[in-house]
């Protein structure tokens, strides 16, 4: 007899199961996953892979077991597991390993930032992985990652993230790109298999939501020159002293004129501006 599965998801698709910062070079990582408890964790090369949460034996939940190199080993029962899912140790009896003790492992690509994983049954099809490139082309510091679980049918999600006509109505102060999003009509681009939505501004500083998830920037100096012309002399002193001595000075707080390090007279402390000099200054700013 032969039964359908049925199930409220599209399977034969990409999902994003995890951040790649949220799974670390040790350790287990569990997420459920369409209704089903996935495992994730990196080979020692790196590799991030992804099975059932789930041992074949007894169902105890993998996660709560070890790692042994690139295996897993259940805390049950000790049923050793490799990253395909097939058992490799059975320490009990004969050790004697059963056709069945084997773990449904899952399609797993690490792009974007992201761990992207195929759970139907098709055989996985990379071309059917959305594009999101823009995310890693810019500079890093342009982009923030973070995971928000919301206890709310994933359909109404969709709904929110690909209308974004009510966040400068809805969301006040945290959300808000202060009514330049409104009058836009998005780009629509719509496949056989997807349909996209684009909405584009600039905004600085970020919206508060996203703000505490984006690297700080770094402070940078704009620099301007102005040079002074002086009468022009024979000495090759001053030259000397200009290619050994002379530093560029700033400070975070305020301008500063660099002139040629001081030199000592009769015991006092005196400075030297040699013919020709440049004087810089620097204002800091921070560009976010």
């Amino acid at each position: 007899m032969e039964t359908t599965r049925k199930t409220p998801y599209l399977r034969n698709t990409w999902y994003v199961a995890a951040l790649t910062t949220e799974v670390g070079a040790d350790g287990l990582f569990t997420r459920r996953l369409l209704d089903t408890s996935v495992l994730i964790y990196r080979r020692q090369d790196g590799t991030a892979v992804a099975m059932q949460d789930r041992c074949p034996h007894r169902f105890v939940p993998l996660s709560m077991g070890k790692r042994d190199g690139d295996d897993v080993v259940c805390a049950y029962h000790g049923l050793k597991f490799d990253c395909t899912g097939q058992c490799k140790h059975n320490p009990h009896g004969t050790g004697h390993i059963p056709q069945a003790a084997r773990v449904r492992t899952f399609p797993l690509v690490e792009r974007y930032g992201f761990l992207w994983i195929w759970m139907g049954d098709a055989a996985a099809d990379l071309t059917l992985l959305p594009d999101f490139s823009p995310l890693t082309d810019g500079d890093p510091r342009g982009v923030g990652y973070t995971y928000m679980y919301r206890q709310a049918n994933y359909e109404l999600i969709t709904d929110n993230v690909m209308d974004l006509s009510h966040i400068d109505h809805l969301h006040g102060e945290i959300i808000t790109t202060r009514g330049q999003l409104s009058p836009q009509v998005p780009r629509l681009r719509e496949t056989a298999t997807t349909v996209s939505a684009r909405w584009e501004w600039k905004q600085t500083p970020a919206m508060m939501i996203f703000a505490n998830f984006l690297p700080e920037p770094p402070r940078r100096a704009t620099s301007s020159t102005s040079p002074t012309p002086r009468r022009p002399t024979s000495s090759s002193r001053w030259a000397r002293r200009r290619a050994t001595a002379h530093s560029i000075c700033s400070t975070a707080s305020a301008s500063t004129t660099c002139t040629p390090a001081r030199r000592k007279r009769k015991g006092r402390a005196t400075t030297s501006s040699p013919p020709g000099a440049t004087t810089t200054s620097r204002t800091p700013t921070t560009t976010r």
